[in-house]
């Protein structure tokens, strides 16, 4: 009889509202009423629960969709912390072709969008791995191994909190270079060592060849500085200065593959004696020359003499202005010390070696000196 009051009761359940016909039913049966709005949970009822007010979450809970993704009753909707999942191009292994150092490789690894992107293998024509590791847009990033034609380990890069971290080698297994570059920066900074173990370079270089290529500073066996500024393709280019191993000549200025030409200034033991235009450091154009500090000449230069029209000085006092041939007035001019009998004696010198009136350079070398590595282009 009382199990049949009881299912009469708990019938009566949908139409009576409020708690009053839950708690009848639960002293009768000694049982208690669980309302769910979901299928079961294995999350218990929660114990002395504090009231929960509206859309405010259940402590301990998390929110569950239904099918037509809505909230649950009495678990609200919040905010998911798992990040959206992004749908990215897959990555296939293929067989395509990278540069380095403008050099074109075969490679065979992942590919996206059909260009070498993540892990791959470049092959030097001979078969033998050019670099295995990293890439990304087409492009090594010396997360990986590099290697020499003969299968040599050539330089080992690993990431490190963002930044690449890279270490070089000789083909002999000496240490070529250590450099460091943020995975946002096209640009590495390294330290290159000549074949003796000195520090020949310091300063920004190409990441992928490793040799200078933005500002720096190339040393001389010495230890003192021979070159500081821009530096492309591993030689000097744009804006810099140049220092002989004795310090006897310096020369400021302009670069262009690797030798001197456009314009700059000359010097001797610190004294200025030559200023303006030039080519491959013989002066050409518009210039300025000096002697013992003093001005001398200011006008035309040609092949490295002066030639055409300018100012010759005696002792820095202006002589004459006009026409000059071969470092000498012509007197198609105007004299201002009353003679027209001046020459000046145009030095252009080589490290160690003065010449006058001859034609000559700098001896500019040829770009920076760093060593080998192997082959860099290769």
């Amino acid at each position: 009889m009382k199990n049949v009051l009881a299912i009469l009761l708990l019938g009566s359940l949908l139409a009576i509202s409020g708690t009053l016909g839950y708690k009848l039913y639960e002293k009768i049966t000694d049982q208690p009423v669980y309302v769910k709005s979901e299928p079961s949970s294995s999350i218990p009822p929660v114990q002395n629960a504090s009231p929960v007010l509206a859309n405010e979450p259940v402590p301990g809970s998390t929110s569950k969709a239904g099918e037509n993704g809505a909230a649950t009753a009495g678990m609200p909707a919040t905010a998911s912390s798992v990040p959206a999942k992004v749908d990215k191009p897959s990555a296939v292994v293929k067989e395509t072709t990278v540069k380095m150092s403008d050099i074109t490789y075969k490679y065979i690894g992942e590919v996206v969008n059909g260009v070498a992107h993540g892990q791959g293998v470049a092959y030097y024509p001979n078969g033998q791995k050019r670099y295995e590791g990293e890439f990304v847009n087409g492009k090594v990033i010396l997360v990986g191994k590099t290697f020499f034609e003969d299968g040599k380990l050539r330089s080992e890069g690993k990431r490190v909190n963002g930044v690449i971290q890279d270490i070089g080698y000789n083909e002999d297994g000496s240490l070529y270079s250590e450099m460091t570059r943020p995975e946002n920066n096209k640009l590495g900074d390294a330290k290159i060592y000549a074949p003796e173990g000195y520090l020949q370079y310091a300063g920004q270089v190409a990441p992928d060849s490793v040799i200078p290529e933005g500002t720096g500073v190339e040393y001389h066996l010495n230890g003192k500085t021979r070159y500081t500024g821009t530096f492309k393709n591993g030689k000097y280019n744009g804006t810099g200065t140049f220092i002989t191993d004795d310090e006897r000549d310096k020369y400021v200025g302009q670069f262009t593959s690797g030798v001197m030409s456009g314009k700059g200034k000359f010097y001797e033991y610190g004294t200025l004696y030559y200023e303006g235009e030039h080519q491959d450091g013989i002066y050409q154009g518009k210039g300025k020359f000096y002697m013992n500090g003093a001005i001398a000449y200011d006008g035309d230069f040609v092949n490295g003499n002066a030639n055409g029209t300018g100012k010759m000085y005696d002792n820095g006092k202006l002589a004459y202005e006009g026409e000059v041939v071969e470092n000498m007035p012509t007197g198609n001019g105007t004299s201002y010390l009353g003679s027209t009998n001046l020459k000046i004696s145009i030095t252009i010198r080589n490290p160690g070696v003065q010449q006058s009136s001859g034609v000559s350079s700098f001896n500019m070398p040829q770009g920076v000196r760093i060593p080998t590595k192997g082959d860099i282009l290769k």
